[in-house]
């Protein structure tokens, strides 16, 4: 028997409102061209029949949703670590600074101070 694996059930939800939003706008431009928008009523999605329009819905959603916003979010991530790479140096040198300085502070106190090797 093959593992069972759970669906990502958020993304298909997402992609679910986005393709029912996206069809909503086309529609609503369509119907206000046609002059038949307060009219009409917008049926769902799913029971839509026009190849064209349904190939446009997922071709615009899939552009927008799984290519274009994840390149943007990996350029956008990329480049506040690269921004934020001297500020990093400077807190570990920091951090190791304050750490020798609280070593060197126990080191004076007799109860942390190393045995010294009698010769």
């Amino acid at each position: 028997m093959s593992p069972k694996t759970l669906p990502d059930l958020r993304f298909a939800s997402t992609i679910r409102n986005s393709f029912q939003n996206q069809y909503s706008i086309l529609m609503k431009n369509k119907l206000a061209k046609e002059g038949k928008l307060g009219s009409a009523e917008i049926k769902p999605f799913a029971l839509e029949q026009d190849n064209y329009l349904r190939a446009r819905v997922v071709a615009t959603v899939v552009l927008k949703q799984v290519i274009f916003m994840p390149f943007l979010q990996s350029i956008v991530y990329a480049e506040l670590l690269i921004l934020s790479r001297p500020w990093l140096i400077m807190i570990v040198r920091n951090g190791v600074r304050a750490g020798m300085n609280v070593k060197s502070w126990m080191d004076k106190f007799i109860l942390f101070r190393k045995p010294q090797a009698a010769f």
